[in-house]
């Protein structure tokens, strides 16, 4: 696991193409069932993505998401990037506190969050953003992507 804070910025992308997920975080924590249910269709149409890697995806999906609810009850941005290698996933919010891991306790009931993004990453980066709020980067990789048909 990576920890790196960066000042990197999304290019603008062709949001139109299939190797691209681009969605709003609805404020509505019960919507967050939906936005797994997108992101699982968007990852599987690579049929090369492994169960596991999947499933690394949604975690890292499911927790960044409940985080922008959670902590601004605003909507957010969620951008999902197939890559050769694995995926990257981008979430954004209008909250400029960055993100920090909490101590081990058994008595707590949340933040552990951002400890389990760390575990199935290989990389995190927070940036601000310019015109407020940030966005957090997180890149999966897929060690077991299986190989396609020639």
């Amino acid at each position: 696991m990576t920890h790196l804070a960066t000042e990197y910025r999304p290019k603008r992308q062709d949001l139109r193409s299939p190797d691209v997920l681009d969605v709003v975080v609805p404020p509505d924590g019960r919507q967050i069932t939906q936005l797994r249910a997108i992101t699982r269709e968007f990852v599987r149409r690579s049929s090369t993505a492994s169960d596991t890697h999947v499933e690394d995806v949604l975690l890292v999906v499911t927790e960044l998401a409940t985080n922008v609810l959670r902590h601004t009850g605003r909507p957010g941005r969620l951008v999902v990037i197939d890559r050769t290698d694995g995926t990257e996933i981008r979430v954004s919010d209008s909250s400029r506190h960055l993100p920090r891991p909490q101590p081990r306790s058994l008595r707590l009931t949340s933040g552990r969050g951002l400890v389990l993004v760390q575990n199935v990453s290989t990389l995190v980066a927070v940036t601000l953003d310019p015109g407020g709020g940030k966005t957090i980067s997180v890149q999966v990789a897929d060690t077991g992507r299986r190989a396609t048909a020639a």
